[in-house]
């Protein structure tokens, strides 16, 4: 009895764990203003360290114009940004990421502490 309860515990042990992927890197996508039926589109470049890079100007794709920080817990991903043309107003965005970790869904944003006076968005990892 000892010895299975002693190759059960090294089993288990031993066992390899996959670590989940990053989803440090960049991102593209769209966001729409509520009622408003068009996307624009939005770049994200999420850091390691938990900041953020917003590239969201379809006249100059690589212009940065904001910045923020962003966290992912579970599948619940938040970010708050600071959009440079606006500095007063700080951006709250909520999303879900899907299992693989390559898509952000059901995204809502807004002005803090609200996700739900702005619009919807959605990214996919590059």
């Amino acid at each position: 009895m000892e010895i299975s309860l002693i190759l059960i515990f090294f089993s288990f042990s031993c066992a390899k764990h996959t670590p989940m992927p990053s989803i440090a890197g960049k991102w593209t996508g769209s966001y729409q203003f509520m009622n408003y039926d068009y996307d624009f589109m939005m770049n994200f470049e999420l850091l390691e360290d938990g900041n953020l890079i917003v590239r969201d100007d379809p006249n100059e794709p690589d212009r940065i114009t904001g910045t923020g920080l962003w966290r992912l817990e579970n599948t619940f991903f938040e970010a708050s940004i600071w959009y440079y043309d606006d500095p007063m107003d700080v951006f709250y965005y909520h999303a879900q990421m899907n299992g693989d970790r390559t898509h952000l869904e059901s995204g809502k944003w807004g002005v803090y502490p609200s996700v739900d006076n702005g619009g919807t968005w959605k990214m996919t990892k590059k």
